[in-house]
């Protein structure tokens, strides 16, 4: 059963549903609602495109579950032929400004008198 204004969303033809299909991981107190976002297995690099339907277009396909909305994602399929390889990289460089007025900032005087 379906709740809320959240569409229904569509994955090479399997409707998912809106429940928790996050990673388990422990609860370490930081808040008290898991993540809710049933696309969270997808790679975005894995989708080939997105159509959103809405309105009478979504109700007559997928009925009562498509009255907010139907968004149909398609991934990419492999191909015969040659074979191929895509590798997709991300890097990032960061550094501290100015560590010496960090280093000033934070000691021991400072944290004793928190």
């Amino acid at each position: 059963m379906r709740s809320g204004s959240s569409p229904l969303f569509v994955v090479d033809g399997i409707p998912l549903s809106n429940e928790n299909v996050s990673a388990a991981s422990p609860n370490v107190g930081l808040g008290s609602s898991s993540a809710k976002n049933p696309l969270n297995f997808l790679n975005t690099s894995d989708i080939a495109s997105i159509t959103v339907l809405k309105d009478a277009s979504a109700a007559a396909i997928y009925g009562a579950r498509g009255s907010n909305g139907v968004v149909i994602i398609t991934t990419k399929k492999g191909k015969t032929g040659e074979a191929s390889i895509t590798v997709d990289s991300y890097l990032s460089i960061a550094s501290v400004i100015k560590k010496q007025m960090f280093y000033r900032l934070v000691n021991t005087e400072t944290l004793l008198q928190m």
